[in-house]
């Protein structure tokens, strides 16, 4: 977060589109700050809510994982290989709905 020092502040250059400048313009004049401090803030904010977005991911991930584990624990790992298997479950019953032999 920004804290007013400048020696760790690294000029950049962007290019903004005529609404955004006027927006951020309009935002700084209202709360007496100037166009960069607005635009640091806004890239905090947005840098922490990508962190809070990662972290959640990787929070469901570890989820997965154990579930995962603990249906390993419990069934055993699977040992086929599940899309191929799945592939030719299909490609039975289409088989069996060509014959006539089921429905769709």
């Amino acid at each position: 977060m920004y804290d007013g020092g400048m020696s760790d502040l690294h000029r950049t250059q962007l290019f903004l589109e005529r609404s955004q400048y006027e927006e951020l313009a309009r935002l700084a004049e209202r709360d007496c700050r100037s166009i960069s401090q607005v635009i640091r803030e806004i890239v905090d904010a947005g840098l922490a809510h990508r962190r809070r977005g990662r972290e959640e991911k990787l929070e469901v991930l570890r989820e997965i994982s154990s579930r995962r584990r603990a249906l390993e624990a419990r069934y055993g790992r699977y040992r086929g290989d599940p899309v191929a298997d799945a592939r030719a479950d299909r490609e039975r019953q289409i088989e069996e709905v060509l014959r006539g032999e089921r429905d769709r």
